[in-house]
């Protein structure tokens, strides 16, 4: 079985790119909204969670915070094209994020450094 991944980004071409990139190594779970996705993970933890930083409601730090907190052994990436510093340090010092990727992203890259 493949591992799981879950992927959050409020832009949908950018959650069908993730999905088209990732779907052969990974079951791939993705979602428009952080409020979803949190949901989904309560009941289904998974190996990976990547986010977009720059989102409504919740942004991708407090998102990625709150997804360590329920499951420290998940692997968290953040995913940004323009993410204030304030942003990138939440993301880092509380939701402990295992890697830091920007947009536009390279898909070899992305294959071959996210976390496993």
């Amino acid at each position: 079985m493949l591992p799981s991944i879950v992927i959050v980004d409020d832009e949908v071409e950018v959650l069908k790119a993730l999905e088209r990139v990732l779907m052969h190594e990974y079951q791939v779970t993705t979602f428009s909204d952080a409020k979803s996705a949190i949901a989904y993970f309560k009941s289904s933890p998974s190996h990976i969670v990547i986010s977009d930083l720059m989102m409504p409601e919740i942004n991708g730090g407090e998102f990625l915070a709150e997804i360590a907190r329920m499951n420290s052994k998940t692997k968290r990436v953040a995913l940004t094209g323009h993410a204030s510093a304030e942003l990138a340090e939440q993301a880092i010092n509380e939701g402990k994020i295992s890697l830091y990727l920007t947009k536009p992203w390279d898909n070899n890259c992305l294959l071959y450094t996210s976390p496993s």
